[in-house]
């Protein structure tokens, strides 16, 4: 009993460490550098000589005890099994990432290890942004409050950002298991790299800088769900009156989603009090309601400015126009960076307003996620939410203001941001998530070539190829290690 403690302790070291690294970095973490080596203890013991069913085990329970840090937000607000799923599949595609690793690593080279589990978790990843609930769960949100780090997202996309965590974490897991520093300086040139560029990004010209206004309140929250004309009214009302007060000279105004439900009897006296406002300060204000009619419900966003005779409406899931500068998008737009990309490649707005109800704990992730999907298509990003966070940040993800919503009155950000000079100019809005299917073909390449390899070795083969003994080298075997 005593040698079988011994024998998983270590295993239960390396799976505690990355679930650490996990649960500090990703989904509600943001512990950015933890991000960059949450995954080289398992991946230590993987490209070690741990018996392969323990690495893989140690991977899956590391990542499903790093989601957990989702519970705090969405425990109790998402049913448990929707959660228990979610968390699941997240954490059996890294353990999956971990193994394709570990044999790209014996059956191929060395340097296939770390290349083989970064491609597997990138295509894991973007695979994953392809289903129902988009990219909600990505290891790229963890690294957006750091500009330099990010720049590379508007060339190849957000999934680059997975892969080079990936390749980092595994080339300094490889030079632990090898024991031999060498492994460490592909680690050290890729985060470089990524600083390199970065740094080229940050010195990208911008356009002129406008004044934006965020305003949100959490105390008249029971206006966003009550069907009553009187709370209806009386929330459109207030926020009116505040942004008289605080938003003369403004250029754009952005309040929260559904901070009202709106029925056609009411409507156009809501309006009214909106068009006011917005003719007393001169700004553009967009605003979000939960718009009913009949046995029909819509998440909608208005954009009323001073000379406009009807506002323009934006549905959430149809990411729209808000006059010549800007556009609109509701918070579960922005879990699908591919939608959203296309439309602002199409618009190309030079400013995205996003409107959020967000669950008070996940206010960081929420707001992470919109500053990467600005940088993505080189737009300004004005995000207000209710019980969440007010973000303002312009299109290089330099964000100007960061503010946690307060239970009481009205939680205001103002500050000047720079316009994008035109958006749908990076190259990511052109290309698109190739690099995604890069990571697919990448990974299935190593798989098919590791596949190729042992059965070159094996023994019709070693017949076979007697003749040309000596041209092809055996696979690789790692440093002794303790077995465990």
């Amino acid at each position: 009993m005593t040698r079988a403690i011994k024998a998983l302790r270590l295993p239960l070291l390396c799976t505690l460490f990355s679930a650490a690294g996990f649960y500090l970095a990703t989904g509600l973490g943001g512990i950015w550098l933890l991000a960059w080596f949450a995954p080289a203890p398992v991946l230590w013991l993987a490209f070690g000589r741990t018996n392969p069913m323990v690495a893989l085990y140690c991977a899956i329970a590391a990542a499903a005890l790093g989601g957990l840090n989702l519970l705090p937000a969405y425990g109790g607000v998402i049913p448990a099994e929707t959660l228990a799923a979610a968390i699941a599949l997240w954490a059996l595609g890294f353990g999956a990432s971990v193994m394709l690793g570990r044999f790209a690593g014996r059956a191929l080279i060395p340097a296939a290890g770390p290349l083989g589990f970064a491609a597997a978790w990138t295509a894991m990843d973007y695979l994953a942004s392809l289903g129902p609930n988009g990219a909600i769960l990505s290891p790229a949100y963890a690294l957006a409050r750091v500009p330099v780090f990010i720049g590379s997202a508007a060339y190849l996309g957000p999934f680059v950002l997975t892969f080079l965590l990936g390749l980092v974490a595994g080339f300094v897991a490889l030079a632990y298991s090898r024991r031999h520093a060498i492994w460490l300086i592909p680690a050290a040139a890729l985060a470089v790299a990524d600083l390199a560029a970065g740094a080229i990004h940050l010195q990208a010209p911008q356009g002129p800088a406008e004044r934006v206004v965020l305003l949100s309140a959490d105390s008249i929250a029971q206006s966003g769900t009550a069907d009553d004309a009187g709370l209806a009214l009386g929330a459109v009302l207030a926020y009116a009156g505040e942004i008289r007060m605080v938003a003369k000279g403004a250029g754009l105004v952005v309040l929260p989603e559904r901070l009202a439900v709106l029925r056609p009897e009411w409507q156009g006296e809501a309006f009214a009090l909106l068009k006011a406002a917005s003719r007393f300060t001169g700004a553009t204000i967009v605003a979000g309601f939960e718009a009913k009619g009949g046995k029909t419900t819509r998440n909608i966003a208005w954009t009323v400015t001073p000379g406009g005779a009807a506002p323009l409406v934006a549905v959430q899931g149809e990411p729209g126009r808000a006059g010549a500068d800007y556009a609109v998008a509701i918070s579960h737009d922005l879990d699908f960076q591919d939608r959203l990309r296309l439309r602002m490649a199409a618009e190309q707005p030079l400013l995205l307003a996003v409107l959020a109800w967000d669950f008070g704990a996940d206010a960081g992730l929420q707001a992470r996620k919109a500053i990467l999907r600005g940088v993505e298509s080189g737009v300004a990003l004005a995000r207000t939410a209710r019980d969440g966070e007010l973000t303002l940040a312009d299109a290089l993800g330099r964000v100007r203001v960061a503010r946690q919503t307060e239970a009481q009155g009205f939680s205001i950000a103002s500050a000047e941001v720079a316009l994008a000079p035109a958006a749908g100019a990076t190259l990511y809005d052109r290309i698109g998530d190739v690099f995604g299917w890069f990571a697919i073909a990448l990974s299935l390449l190593l798989t098919s070539g590791g596949i190729a390899r042992l059965l070159w070795r094996a023994r019709p083969a070693r017949d076979l190829r007697e003749p040309f003994g000596g041209i092809l080298r055996p696979a690789w075997t790692a440093a002794p290690l303790r077995k465990s």
